[in-house]
């Protein structure tokens, strides 16, 4: 049984009706200007020269950060054990991928002289579905410890990836391949027995893509993967004897506390500007603390809260915080198997209730004004969001439109003002949700939003011990609002071979139960056409499609928050440039 919340016995004072934050505005201008006359006389016996000084006051370019976890590993997404908050970004620091994405996803060649391609050729469809991919290393590619990169590596390192005994993330990829080919040291030509998309992300770091398989060095690993393979990730390869191809190499790892790592003078793009980088290991509850002190100079990785990030925005005064990283967000999810009421199936009434919404003021309110409004199933980070933005139907605050809406489809408002239709039946909608503060929050702001334009919203809280209950979850009366796993690769959750069912024991993924033909066809031919162009076509018609049937009816977008210090230059929150960052 669900926990009623009657709209009508919620005070306009509660949580999300708080005033929004309001930025402080602070503008700190220190201008110094010291003037030092000296006589013409010789320094006496003894004094320090100019290029003496310079030397003793010159040091390293040194800074410190910190990530909300500990590290158990310097290899990105190498094992299932987990890496916690942060350790992602730290593995980057470290290892280096044929290629790197930016914070817009992006691809920029690193260890690659250029990513495959249909155009470059690099990338072969062949009329049976099979696949070829060819990567060709830049010349000098070196380990952390001299020895040479090479196509034996990478074959090394897809063997690892195929191994389900290991279980590496993105096995499920690597069944795919079903041959590879080193004809020189800096050529690797993969073989792949049918179309798959992200084919030209193998090697690459995991922010841009999965995360096949960072780049794994044969010579230090292939002798204990042989010979004790069930002890593979407990060598010491993979913290203190830690050997990458990154910008940064290991210098110090103190378990439970901090890694040192320092520029590696070899890296294929240029020497670090950064001399060395040491990241602490600290939890969230000590991050704004940490950061106010002074202690730390920037933050890498998720799991600091908005209000946490809006704390240290308001008092920092030497930084700040950005808020421009964001990913999945609360979505509704309107019933299509047998819902209550009937009218939830229409598409012009699902239309009517997302006009009804004023979702930035919710995001405002809720998130301490820096909310983002979801208008699309993709994340506004990504470059696919940007190349199919032109194809969304957007779905502004219109209470007027929503409600001339409602009246067209024979909705008229009884003496309570709330909406009947034509047999005087009161129209009211059961909205449930989780029992996450932020969602019952939001919850809250849908319910009274909805009252205004006339619709009853029954608001329930599903209580932890039913959360689990998928065909309890999955057979929602109406509406269910719920954290959004979206984004490209969570496509096929929309797939109607997705729709949690008795006859699969409500195990699919597709949250609304919608099932149509066409978005079927279109989501099968996305992930099977190769050529980016036609793709992203394809997208921008999934998109449209996704946007205009509201079978996925977003809400805001999470918001990550990152500090960073007024003295180093070129950190972003996606760390796909650490060989550029520098401090003043």
């Amino acid at each position: 049984m669900c926990v009623k919340v009657p709209v009508s016995e919620v005070s306009p004072s509660y949580l999300w009706r708080s005033p929004v934050s309001r930025l402080k505005t602070a503008t700190i201008l220190s201008l110094a200007l010291v003037i030092c006359s000296f006589g013409c006389a010789p320094a006496g016996p003894g004094a320090p020269s100019s290029t003496e000084l310079q030397q003793k006051t010159a040091g390293p370019k040194r800074v410190v950060t910190a990530i909300l976890s500990e590290a158990t590993t310097l290899s990105e997404r190498r094992s299932l054990s987990g890496r916690g908050a942060g350790g992602d970004e730290l593995g980057e620091l470290v290892n280096a991928a044929l290629i790197r994405g930016d914070d817009s996803g992006n691809p920029h060649p690193e260890l690659a002289e250029a990513q495959p391609t249909v155009e470059n050729g690099l990338w072969k469809v062949f009329p049976d579905g099979r696949m070829e991919t060819t990567w060709h290393l830049k010349p000098g590619t070196l380990w952390h410890d001299g020895q040479p990169l090479t196509s034996d590596d990478l074959r090394f390192t897809v063997l690892l990836g195929q191994d389900r005994d290991l279980g590496i993330q993105g096995d499920q990829a690597f069944a795919l391949i079903d041959g590879m080919q080193t004809p020189d040291p800096r050529t690797i030509t993969v073989q792949w027995s049918g179309p798959y998309i992200e084919a030209d992300t193998l090697f690459t770091q995991g922010f841009f893509s999965y995360g096949l398989a960072i780049p794994a060095p044969r010579h230090l690993l292939e002798e204990p993967y042989l010979t004790s393979k069930s002890t593979f990730f407990e060598n010491p390869f993979w913290t203190d004897a830690f050997v990458g191809s990154g910008p940064f190499r290991l210098k110090q790892f103190e378990r439970g506390s901090h890694v040192i790592i320092e520029a590696n003078p070899d890296y294929i793009l240029g020497r670090p500007k950064l001399d060395e980088i040491e990241v602490r290991f600290i939890s969230t509850a000590t991050v704004v603390p940490t950061v106010l002190s002074g202690d730390i100079d920037f933050t890498m990785g998720r799991d600091i809260s908005i209000e946490q990030g809006v704390q240290i925005r308001d008092q920092w005064k030497n930084g700040t915080v950005d808020f421009s990283k964001v990913g999945g967000g609360l979505a509704l999810y309107a019933q299509h198997i047998n819902p209550s009421p009937a009218i939830v199936t229409d598409v012009r009434f699902r239309k009517a209730a997302l006009y009804g919404l004023n979702r930035q003021e919710i995001g405002d309110v809720i998130q301490n004004g820096i909310g983002r409004v979801a208008d699309s199933y993709l994340f506004p980070n990504d470059r696919e969001y940007k190349e199919t933005e032109g194809s969304l139907v957007k779905y502004d605050y219109d209470p007027r439109r929503a409600s001339q809406m409602l009246q067209d489809l024979g909705y008229a408002a009884g003496a309570d003002g709330k909406l009947q239709d034509a047999g005087g039946q009161k129209l009211s909608l059961e909205v449930t949700t989780t029992t996450a503060d932020l969602n019952q929050k939001t919850l809250l702001a849908i319910g009274d939003y909805w009252g205004r334009i006339g619709i009853a919203a029954d608001l329930s809280i599903v209580p932890p011990q039913r959360a689990r209950d998928l065909e309890f979850r999955s057979t929602f009366p109406a509406f269910n609002m719920t954290g959004a796993r979206n984004g490209v690769r969570t496509l096929r959750n929309m797939h109607s071979s997705q729709t949690p069912l008795p006859s699969n024991n409500f195990l699919g993924n597709n949250a609304s139960r919608y099932q149509n033909t066409e978005l079927d066809g279109l989501i099968d031919t996305y992930f099977t056409t190769i050529p980016r162009p036609a793709r992203i076509g394809l997208l921008s018609q999934v998109v449209h499609h996704v946007s205009d049937n509201l079978n996925w009816m977003g809400i805001t977008y999470d918001v990550d928050a990152t500090a960073i210090g007024n003295r180093v230059k070129n950190v972003t929150p996606v760390p796909w440039n650490p060989h550029e960052w520098d401090v003043d």
